[in-house]
């Protein structure tokens, strides 16, 4: 919960892969880690959390992807396009809760209490993400060439 690793390949693949691509990953990682971990008894996300992660991550992806056309023309618009996807999809997750909170055991207090805990990794995530999109797109450019 601190360093939110699946957040890792989503906001990647948002930003280079664009909308549409981004989104289906978004929307698969949580499941297919739900999948994965659930076969050693140990699942994550929770199957509680299930459908509040896939959301949260549609977002990430979403929002990220938004702004895949403008990393290709400058690539320093990957730092804010991190750190919208990260605001965006933590606030959804938030919203999320705040609606569904007498149905889902999940509570404001508790998904706010989560995201605190997760600042480390959003903040490591909004310098290292941008920094592995901006290596990225200079190896597939140079392929080109």
């Amino acid at each position: 919960m601190v360093w939110l690793p699946m957040y890792l390949p989503v906001l990647i693949a948002g930003c280079l892969l664009g909308t549409w691509w981004g989104l289906g990953v978004g929307i698969l990682s949580p499941i297919v880690s739900f999948l994965i971990t659930s076969a050693w008894g140990a699942s994550m996300p929770a199957l509680s959390r299930l459908p509040f992660m896939i959301v949260e991550l549609a977002v990430f992806a979403l929002v990220a992807g938004l702004f895949s056309k403008k990393i290709i023309e400058n690539k320093w618009v990957a730092f804010p396009a991190v750190l919208f996807a990260q605001l965006a999809g933590r606030s959804a997750f938030l919203l999320l809760a705040a609606i569904f909170q007498n149905v889902s055991g999940l509570s404001v207090g508790l998904v706010w209490s989560q995201i605190q805990s997760g600042f480390i990794g959003i903040i490591a995530q909004a310098v290292i993400v941008p920094i592995v999109i901006i290596g990225l797109r200079y190896l597939l450019n140079k392929e080109k060439k």
